[in-house]
């Protein structure tokens, strides 16, 4: 006599209330973080305002087309978001006269609120650093007439940081063209009071 095996049809317990709303409420967690991180994606983070507020030069001199200065210059920055904290990191600064690199220096990291509005200084000094005779003679030319003009450019990887958790990073170029330095037996000191500065993010 022949035995069969006879199958029956498993019945499976429905999942408790208590695990059924823990399921949903992971699925809205991820569904509402994935709209969030979607939104903050297509935020354009709003860039700070550099100005240049004061720059003073002392030391000065150029001899045989070497030139020895040290730059004080004071930023006035603005943060214009009152979502977003911004962390300037690497920050590099740079003298030119003209398209002429003079010298540059490094800035320790810059932290900056929502909404901030204050200054940060900066120095670079250049000791004895050789440039070209033409480039040496224009500044002379120039320093004979009791003005010199230098051009000043900020380099950084800016950190814009919303919410404590979500950040953006980008790289900023800030360029202070043209600014005017009067020169007399001790030093150089900047004309015409503020000069704002081209932001490029």
């Amino acid at each position: 006599m022949r035995n069969h095996n006879m199958l029956f049809p498993q019945h499976h317990r429905p999942c408790s209330p208590a695990v059924q709303f823990l399921v949903f409420l992971m699925v809205a967690v991820i569904v509402i973080a994935g709209f969030i991180a979607f939104i903050f994606y297509l935020i354009n983070p709003h860039p700070p305002n550099f100005t240049i507020k004061s720059v003073s030069v002392s030391p000065f001199s150029i001899s045989n087309a070497q030139i020895t200065a040290a730059w004080h210059i004071l930023f006035s920055l603005t943060n214009p978001s009152s979502k977003a904290r911004i962390t300037c990191q690497h920050v590099k600064i740079f003298a030119y006269y003209r398209k002429t690199l003079l010298s540059s220096s490094t800035l320790p990291s810059l932290h900056f609120a929502e909404n901030f509005h204050g200054s940060f200084s900066a120095n670079i000094s250049a000791s004895s650093v050789l440039i070209d005779n033409n480039v040496a003679n224009a500044i002379v030319m120039d320093w004979k007439q009791g003005v010199v003009q230098f051009n000043f450019k900020v380099r950084a990887r800016i950190v814009f940081e919303y919410f404590t958790l979500m950040k953006k990073r980008r790289r900023i170029t800030v360029t202070c063209e043209n600014v005017k330095i009067m020169f007399n037996t001790t030093g150089g000191s900047m004309l015409n009071g503020l000069k704002n500065c081209k932001i490029d993010l």
